[in-house]
């Protein structure tokens, strides 16, 4: 490890905070990452880049102060500043709720000021900063240590269900379920965080009649007391498309694992993707989760990079560049895709398509009123649990469905299979109302059968693909016992 020291008559000072605050930095992200999904060589890669930006830090430092310790202070300064830029961007938006520091233009500028007053400070300063270095040693060497443990341990307990996922994601070949050569495109629609009929009515005191009676006069079944079986995304999807209940992975009946890895990896390497790819179908990836070699059409902030460097590199300071690329904001993303759909329907296609379009709508932010004007300023978390702004959103964002429903049905030459859902409803109420919002979902369905026997008016999304391949590719999967919250042993 590179470390600096300097001797005085009576003691040896030794310089290690700069290079294990970067070593620290790199393990912290491996066991919020997950350590069983990063590959060695990227942790090494990342651990040398970070010793050479501290050293970097510090001789230059050195050169312009010519003071080990000084240097070394601001060293550790800077890295913390450059490391840790959107722990601090995040934490401090939230607490002040100042909605002009969200935008990195203003935020970026007031913290690099603070920083430069700060180096100038430590800089003009008269003190010595040896008592500081140790502390600043001591707590990194302990620090370094805790991540490097939890780590490990980590590692060791993920043996205990990684051949579980292995066998049941990456290792599944799909299945030609096709009859008859009757192929019809496939257009499943999620809606993030759309609540269903029932919850509107008696929580909002809001019929959504009128959406009811357009999808089935467009032939839609609609299951009006239709549940989820969990109330966040990340359990929801792996679950639907691999038409089984997500695992417990600590017996417990609570999800242990707190990153996202291993639900990526089922919606990733989902069945449902791999049976329609086996049956001759083209995939669409219009969401935010790769689809097999198809990676999300746009990104949103709470869902980790796929490699292990950019879910690093988001935590940074250099990430406010390329923060510039994505598509970060709900109502230009939901505009994107629901144009890309209409033009896959409108366009002729060879062989038959499975297209999956994740909107986040109704979910927050609620950028739209009912009419559809923007409100930028409803972005601040402070106004998620707005009910009334939800509503809005929820009654726009079924007019930007109906007109997408209509697109499909215009223009398509066969009959298409049209999924119109909810993954879990809105989870800002208290008390019991807020499993009842939480868990109530809208789930539509266009078969081009007709045949809706196999559907129930309480189904939930686990369910979804079993009835359909049922129905329309002559399969006889049995319908599963539509739950909340239910999990499922990783020995089964």
């Amino acid at each position: 490890m590179l470390l600096m020291s300097m001797r005085s008559k009576q003691t040896r000072i030794f310089i290690l905070h700069p290079f294990l605050l970067g070593l620290f930095f790199v393990l912290y992200g491996v066991n919020q990452y997950e350590s069983l999904f990063v590959e060695t060589k990227e942790v090494l890669l990342l651990i040398l880049m970070s010793w050479g930006l501290g050293a970097l830090l510090f001789f230059g430092f050195r050169l312009m102060c010519r003071q080990s310790l000084k240097a070394a202070l601001l060293a550790s300064v800077s890295l913390v500043s450059i490391f840790f830029y959107f722990h601090f961007y995040h934490q401090i938006t939230q607490w002040t709720g100042w909605s002009f520091l969200q935008r990195h233009r203003y935020f970026l500028v007031i913290f690099l000021l603070i920083n430069v007053v700060l180096v100038w400070r430590i800089i003009r300063s008269k003190w010595t900063f040896s008592v500081l270095n140790q502390y600043l040693n001591t707590l990194f060497i302990a620090l370094v240590v805790f991540e490097a443990g939890k780590a490990i341990w980590g590692y060791y307990q993920s043996q205990k269900w990684f051949p579980a996922i292995q066998d049941e994601y990456l290792n599944y070949q799909g299945q030609d379920f096709a009859k008859d050569n009757l192929k019809p495109d496939v257009y499943h629609i999620l809606l993030d965080a759309y609540t269903g009929f029932d919850a509107l009515e008696k929580y909002w005191d809001y019929d959504n009649a009128a959406f009811k009676s357009y999808l089935k006069n467009k032939n839609f079944y609609v299951a009006e007391h239709a549940q989820g079986n969990y109330a966040h995304t990340r359990q929801v999807l792996p679950t639907m498309m691999n038409r089984d209940y997500f695992w417990d992975l600590d017996e417990s009946g609570k999800e242990r694992v707190s990153a996202y890895l291993i639900a990526l990896s089922g919606i990733r390497h989902a069945k449902t993707y791999k049976d329609f790819e086996a049956m001759g179908y083209e995939l669409v990836n219009l969401s935010i989760f790769d689809m097999l070699d198809k990676p999300g059409f746009y990104e949103h902030s709470g869902i980790p990079a796929t490699s292990f460097r950019g879910f690093m590199l988001r935590k940074t300071v250099f990430d406010v560049f390329f923060l510039q690329k994505r598509q970060w904001t709900h109502y230009e993303a939901a505009k994107k895709v629901i144009k890309r759909v209409k033009s896959i329907a409108a366009t002729p296609a060879k062989q038959p398509r499975y297209v999956y379009a994740h909107l986040m709508l109704p979910h927050y932010p609620y950028y739209f009123d009912k009419n559809g004007r923007l409100h930028l300023d409803r972005e601040n978390p402070k106004h998620w649990s707005n009910q009334e702004h939800y509503l809005e959103q929820l009654i726009y964002t079924n007019q930007l469905i109906q007109e997408m429903i209509d697109d499909i049905l215009e223009n398509s030459q066969t009959a298409p299979v049209i999924i119109v859902h909810g993954d879990h409803g809105f989870r800002f109420l208290e008390g019991e109302a807020k499993d009842e919002a939480g868990y109530s979902v809208l789930a539509a369905f266009h078969f081009p059968s007709q045949q809706y026997e196999a559907l129930s008016d309480s189904i939930s999304p686990v369910n979804f693909y079993r009835a359909l391949l049922n129905v329309e590719f002559g399969t006889s999967f049995e319908l599963l016992e539509d739950k909340r919250e239910f999990f499922r042993s990783t020995g089964k």
